[in-house]
């Protein structure tokens, strides 16, 4: 990918995020995947991913949550979306479990907007998307499509923030579904906020607003 091409989408995607409020992830565009992005902060050079699973749901989830992960994240980077914002130059990188350990759903995480739940921070961690494998009480908090997501970081300049990593919280049940689960990471990658559902970016409930 050109230099030019580089900095066109970066600065795209850039807008994308602003706009709608997702992830930071993809601010991991990079030509070099092993080395930072001049234009990057945070010294990301890939797209890090991490998993955890809530202690009651164990039992029902496989030692594979994290290959799951894998899989779904690296075929939304490949889809049209993702390559026009570069993402499929990116490796995918997913760790089995997230620092600190498993972090529960804010309440009602699918209707409403929260704080980033670990506050701002002055050093925004590498991974840029935390994925959290929610039992069935945090199952009511992710609403009916079965996962929900959260900013998880901020970074703030004087009085203003933004979100820098994204927690994405999934039920056992879309974790097992490929295409749910695939639905669930182009939400936690920023890549699309309706998970691919709708070309327009949101639902038909706005049509009448938007034209």
């Amino acid at each position: 990918m050109s230099t030019t091409r580089t900095k066109r989408n970066l600065s795209a995607a850039l807008l994308s995020i602003l706009a709608i409020g997702v992830s930071w992830s993809i601010w991991a565009l990079t030509s070099s995947a092993s080395q930072p992005h001049a234009d990057l902060p945070f010294g990301r050079t890939g797209i890090d991913i991490c998993v955890s699973i809530a202690p009651m749901a164990r039992s029902e989830v496989t030692k594979t949550a994290a290959d799951r992960v894998r899989v779904a994240a690296s075929a939304v980077v490949q889809t049209d979306a993702g390559k026009e914002l570069g993402l499929n130059d990116l490796p995918v990188r997913v760790a089995s479990e997230c620092p600190g350990g498993y972090v529960k759903p804010p309440a009602r995480a699918d209707r409403q907007e929260s704080s980033a739940l670990r506050g701002a921070v002055e050093r925004p961690s590498l991974i840029s998307t935390w994925v959290f494998v929610v039992d069935v009480t945090g199952a009511f908090d992710v609403g009916t499509k079965g996962f929900a997501r959260a900013p998880f970081e901020s970074s703030c300049e004087q009085h203003v923030c933004a979100e820098v990593s994204t927690a994405l919280f999934v039920t056992p049940e879309v974790l097992s579904s490929p295409d749910a689960l695939q639905k669930a990471m182009i939400v936690g990658l920023g890549i699309d906020p309706t998970g691919g559902e709708f070309p327009s970016g949101h639902g038909p409930e706005l049509d009448s607003v938007t034209k």
